[in-house]
């Protein structure tokens, strides 16, 4: 069998959660899969991060900017992914974009879908964003692909209240994790975060996009800072920079505590592992999430983790972490202060590493590759 892969979105310098996803989930299939044929595919000068060579892997350049050929797929339904290939018998994308097949009926098309937010949640969007969303047409993408894989069932749900797709063409496959890396090269880390691992503190690690809610973190350390609480504790935000950036260094810079927070902006793995090995507690309080990957990852490490009783958020914890309103400041504070009690935290230390071993990579690969093998029969 023939397995063409769309890995267009690793074609950049930071990957995201979708490009984790992309670039983790195709590494672990190529460890298991000794059989079939995967034929990748991308577009950009860029050499994709897959860099271990495979044996029964081919790559295919189109060696088009990517405004051109989503263009040429949008206007004119060309080029056909299948044919620049020379065929396959599954075409996978792991994530929403452009795309033109030829009318081979005899190939199964397979799509992840991480989330709707840009349904559910328009006003987390910039206009640019909302308009490419429409240009793309994520309703008649889903109609012509055979099979939907979700990341949570929440998101499942999601798809099929606000798309009318079948339920029985999306299967629920969970993201993972990589096991903890303890042993990093201290070279690696940046001086800033070497001096921030030797004092307590919060973490959360997103872009800083409306729909994280890290305007609600702030907000929430500095109350209970006035409250004379949190005395020796930072608050770190880790990521990439987003819509809500400039508002939340404004709301930083104008309160008395603008030494204790930190913005680290983007991140290496190896000083996410940092961050994640030295932090106490995760805040992860998001409006809306597909699956909520931090959680997890923060998980592995035994850390306790505050994060949002909606959405996937409540299905991916299942209960082994502190649960509140994302929208009810109060609530965070409260879950602050208890997680800062040895027993609760321990508790919740405990929950949290036996949480975190329901979700691996190599799962997630098992399960995608069953889903491959069981259309082609």
């Amino acid at each position: 069998m023939t397995i063409c892969i769309d890995i267009r979105n690793l074609a950049q310098k930071n990957l995201s959660g979708v490009g984790i996803y992309t670039k983790k989930l195709i590494e672990n299939l190529l460890e298991i899969d000794k059989v079939n044929q995967y034929k990748l595919f991308y577009n950009s000068k860029k050499f994709p991060l897959i860099k271990k060579y495979y044996p029964n892997v081919t790559y295919y350049d189109f060696k088009k900017s990517n405004r051109l050929i989503n263009l040429s797929m949008k206007l004119f339904n060309y080029p056909k992914i299948d044919k620049m290939v020379d065929g396959c018998d599954i075409f996978f994308a792991p994530n929403i974009n452009f795309f033109a097949f030829s009318k081979n009926k005899n190939i199964k098309k397979i799509i992840t879908i991480h989330d709707i937010s840009f349904y559910n949640f328009p006003e987390f969007y910039s206009k640019k964003s909302i308009l490419w969303h429409k240009i793309i047409n994520v309703n008649k993408i889903l109609k012509h692909f055979d099979y939907i894989i979700t990341v949570s069932n929440n998101t499942k749900n999601d798809i099929v209240r606000a798309f009318n797709i079948d339920e029985s063409k999306i299967k629920t496959i969970y993201l993972g994790t990589d096991e903890p890396k303890y042993n990093i090269e201290e070279n690696k880390i940046r001086s800033e975060i070497k001096q921030i691992s030797k004092k307590q503190y919060l973490l959360n690690i997103n872009t800083t996009e409306p729909r994280k809610n890290i305007e609600s973190i702030i907000k929430s350390f500095i109350e209970l800072k006035d409250n004379g609480k949190l005395k020796e504790t930072l608050l770190i935000i880790a990521g990439g920079i987003g819509k809500s950036y400039y508002k939340i260094l404004e709301i930083i810079e104008a309160c008395n505590y603008k030494d204790d927070i930190k913005i680290l902006n983007y991140i290496s793995e190896e000083e996410k592992q940092y961050l994640y090995q030295n932090a106490k507690v995760i805040l992860f309080p998001s409006f809306y999430e597909g699956f909520g990957l931090p959680i997890i990852e923060a998980q592995k490490y035994g850390k306790p983790v505050i994060t949002s009783s909606n959405s996937s958020m409540s299905e991916i914890c299942n209960c082994n972490s502190i649960l509140i309103n994302p929208y009810n400041i109060n609530e965070m504070k409260f879950a602050i202060i208890n997680l800062l009690n040895d027993e609760i935290y321990e508790k919740y230390a405990n929950l949290s590493l036996k949480n975190s071993k329901n979700f691996t990579w190599e799962n997630c690969a098992i399960n995608t590759l069953q889903l491959f093998n069981s259309l082609a029969i």
